[in-house]
């Protein structure tokens, strides 16, 4: 069974894990909506309901209020609308390798956009999970490598030999 699918895209590819989300990070967004829902509810409620229903004015301490309850309100909505895997594109028509965490809805978050020919190598190594391995891009800077994949050890060589004949055959 596999571990990670590989995704064909306008110019390349994308390698998406499939991986099990963890259920804290699922109940972690429900609770965000939640409370992003309920902070919305207090932004509007703090700016509109004195105006409207007892001619208050709108004094300066309850904009600043519905401001700060309504940006309360936007990260924790954008947070429970983020996706919950990170996924590698590799893209042949500009020899870009883009790190992205796809959301539900909208644009995905950017993690980092990086040439082909900032790699040197692909890491194989042990995951230090029973038979499984890990697929990493090793930069020429000696940097933190970009993780590709977790998978078995025969997905893993097969999926290494796939991307040298891509990324470094192009160098």
């Amino acid at each position: 069974m596999a571990s990670f699918e590989i995704v064909r895209m306008d110019g390349g590819y994308a390698l998406r894990p499939l991986m099990k989300v963890q259920w804290r990070i699922l109940v972690g967004q429900f609770l965000s909506y939640l409370i992003g829902i309920c902070f919305a509810v207090v932004a509007l409620g703090t700016f509109l309901v004195p105006v409207l229903f007892f001619d208050g004015a709108l004094t300066s301490l309850r904009i600043g209020a519905a401001g700060m309850s309504g940006a309360v309100a936007a990260y924790l909505l954008w947070f429970a609308s983020r996706g919950t895997r990170s996924e590698v594109q590799i893209d042949f028509e500009t020899e870009l390798i883009r790190a992205l965490i796809p959301h539900r809805g909208g644009a995905p978050t950017l993690l980092g956009v990086y040439p082909f020919s900032a790699f040197s190598a692909l890491l194989h190594r042990p995951s230090g999970l029973a038979g499984l391995s890990d697929l990493a891009l090793q930069p020429k800077d000696g940097g933190s490598a970009l993780w590709l994949a977790r998978a078995e050890t025969a997905e893993i060589a097969a999926l290494q030999s796939r991307l040298e004949r891509d990324l470094f055959a192009r160098l």
